[in-house]
């Protein structure tokens, strides 16, 4: 067996510069900004590893150098933990790439089988190298022997370059092409070194060699956190800076360009950069979306805020002007209320719809208390839609009564639904009703309410009222839903009510490719003794001829009718007229909105069966409907 005695040809220089850098990496990551996530964390703890294989290695050829017998056990320490701790980095290495390229469960399982694995075996060898004598020992006469061919380092080294390559190059799409060729010019560098290391009969420049793709890591992944086409930082970085300022003094200036894919205007981005150098001593610059830009900022003295303001404005006219977008500017001010991130996020979508286009506008502290509640109900409704309880304390069945021109007494009414919340009190429909459209949580309010409405119908048929019905009303979205009918046939027949004692109320903001949809559902539903009414006509925009063609059974004219038929003779007229027409194809009227003599009297002359409105009751709990209906006899 030939010895090669690798320590011999050793000088300290890399190592220490190995240190040195280590040491400005830390330094780095904890004096700059970098996304703090799971890489990150394996990052940090290959650098702490490499260290120490790097103390180790500058130890170890100290004391080889004056061997005796009482070092011995020091040397062999010093030696297995020089490598062992390279080997650990490599496995780290590894590791670090799996969780950067967001693996799945089985790959990422297996990659942690195979590197740490590997790890154990090459440990077990390298420990026994004295007891096998395969690698490095001393034998009795201190004599230091080391076989280059059985060295469990280099097959390590080897194993672990296999497993790497193989993950990089199973999984290059993941990684931008320019970012993958920089890597693996790192990579090959690295391997080149430590060629060159064996070639040479030295040790000097392993720690170094292994230093280099954490190196190129570093500043491709966590130092700049880019957008790779943009130049700006991403989404991610977005979410993990306004968690690491915290409770600092700042602003963020959410830039929206609507239906403008940045990434086609990338001088687009280097205009604001600029702005923002201009104006800004301390900044970061984000890509939240293809359409949207957030620049964050240390807070200024109230002079330079205003200037910042002013030239913020012309620089998006400028701009936009040149490149012909249009903008949306939120100017946001850090607030205590605000704590966690994705409520900045939040709040600048909420406050989209507020802000017109063309406009810089500085979100005030009531726009906060207002999203903050808006936030809070959202909440409440989401727990409410994960829960589906359809005895939910917090959702509340409140009903307006509706009088029958024809008998001249109260035996239906509308179920109208509003929440009821601990740190709110009671929440209308306005305020919430659109927020659970959006989130799709409206079906799980509408099974609710039907069920506490079906709940009160047969109670007061216990107790001898005569009801003839109580409608419900219905999101059209909810009629595109499979288990729509059976939904709502499963509650009334739980409540052992007769259907026709149920009516739905829909709108007319359909569109055109719903329409036999609809007609199909109402028609079911129909046959079995529901009946529908076409809630707020006259507000919406949808085919006359597709509303008549529709199989409804009330039409509801909207308050919005009630009120123009009061004006003049012509509005008279033409509200009268749509009435006739619906007489005439068999539908029933029903007027809402009505609050005074005159407007009764009006409605009923324009066919109006059913009546409703403020003259006879505001909206009130559906249990004290019992004060307007009377009992069988």
């Amino acid at each position: 067996m030939t010895d090669v005695l690798f320590y011999q040809n050793y000088t300290y220089v890399a190592d220490i510069s190995a240190i040195v850098l280590c040491v400005s990496y830390w330094l780095l990551l904890h004096s700059s900004y970098a996304v703090r996530e799971k890489s990150l964390i394996i990052f940090k703890t290959g650098t702490v590893s490499l260290m120490m294989a790097t103390v180790c290695s500058i130890s170890f050829h100290v004391v080889i150098a004056q061997i005796t017998e009482s070092r011995r056990l020091l040397i062999y320490v010093l030696h297995d933990g020089m490598y062992l701790f390279l080997i650990l980095t490599f496995v780290l290495l590894c590791n670090y790439f799996g969780a950067l390229l967001k693996l799945e469960e089985r790959p990422a399982r297996l990659l942690g089988a195979v590197s740490w694995g590997g790890y154990a075996v090459f440990a077990f060898f390298e420990i026994g190298s004295p007891f096998t004598r395969l690698g490095f020992y001393i034998d009795t006469d201190l004599m230091v022997h080391q076989n280059f061919y059985f060295e469990p380092f280099r097959f390590a080294y080897i194993y672990y370059c296999i497993v790497l390559v193989v993950v990089l190059f199973a999984y290059r799409k993941r990684f931008v092409q320019k970012m993958f060729r920089c890597l693996w010019g790192i990579l090959l560098l690295s391997f080149g070194m430590v060629a060159l290391e064996a070639q040479n009969v030295s040790t000097s420049y392993s720690c170094m060699a292994f230093l280099l793709p954490y190196m190129g890591a570093l500043f491709l992944f966590h130092y700049t956190s880019y957008d790779r086409e943009t130049g700006t930082l991403d989404a991610g970085a977005f979410d993990s800076y306004l968690r690491d300022v915290g409770n600092d003094d700042f602003s963020v200036i959410f830039m929206g360009f609507p239906e403008t894919n940045l990434k086609k205007i990338p001088e687009l981005s280097r205009t604001i950069l600029t702005f923002a150098e201009n104006y800004f001593k301390t900044f970061c610059l984000f890509r939240l979306q293809d359409d949207k830009l957030a620049l964050v900022y240390q807070r200024l003295n109230d002079k330079a805020e205003k200037n910042g303001k002013y030239n913020i404005r012309k620089t998006y006219e400028h701009v936009c002007k040149q490149h012909g977008l249009s903008y949306r500017v939120l100017i946001v001010h850090a607030d205590g209320r605000l704590r966690e991130t994705g409520e900045y996020l939040a709040l600048d979508e909420f406050m989209e719809e507020k802000i017109p286009l063309g406009t810089v506008y500085e979100c005030q502290n009531k726009d906060i208390t207002e999203y903050l509640k808006a936030f809070y109900i959202l909440g409440e409704l989401r727990d409410i839609n994960a829960h589906c309880d359809l005895e939910d304390e917090r959702v509340k069945v409140y009903c307006q009564p509706v009088l029958n021109t024809r008998t001249n007494r109260f035996a239906s009414a509308e179920a109208l639904m509003r929440l009821e919340l601990p740190e709110t009190g009671i929440v209308y429909p306005d305020q919430f009703i659109p927020m659970a459209e959006r989130h799709e949580y409206i079906h799980t309010l509408s099974k609710i309410i039907l069920n506490k409405t079906c709940r009160q119908i047969k109670r007061l048929e216990q107790e001898g009222y005569e009801i003839d019905r109580v409608s419900v009303n219905f999101s059209i979205l909810e009629f595109r839903r499979k288990e729509f009918c059976k939904d709502v046939m499963d509650i009334i027949c739980q409540n052992e009510i007769p259907y026709e004692k149920v009516a739905i109320e829909l709108t007319e903001s359909w569109n055109e490719t719903e329409f036999d949809n609809i007609k199909n559902t109402i028609t079911g539903l129909q046959k079995l003794g529901i009946k529908f009414y076409l809630d707020d006509f006259g507000t919406g925009y949808s085919n006359f001829e597709r509303i008549i063609g529709l199989p409804i059974d009330v039409i509801k004219f909207d308050r919005s009718l009630t009120i123009l038929a009061g004006k003049n003779a012509e509005s008279r007229y033409m509200v009268g007229s749509f009435s006739d027409i619906f007489k005439n194809s068999h539908y029933e009227i029903l007027f809402e909105g009505v609050e005074n003599e005159k407007d009764e009297d009006q409605c009923k002359q324009m066919n109006a069966l059913y009546l409703q409105g403020y003259k006879y009751s505001k909206p009130i709990p559906i249990e004290e409907l019992t004060r307007f209906l009377g009992r069988a006899v």
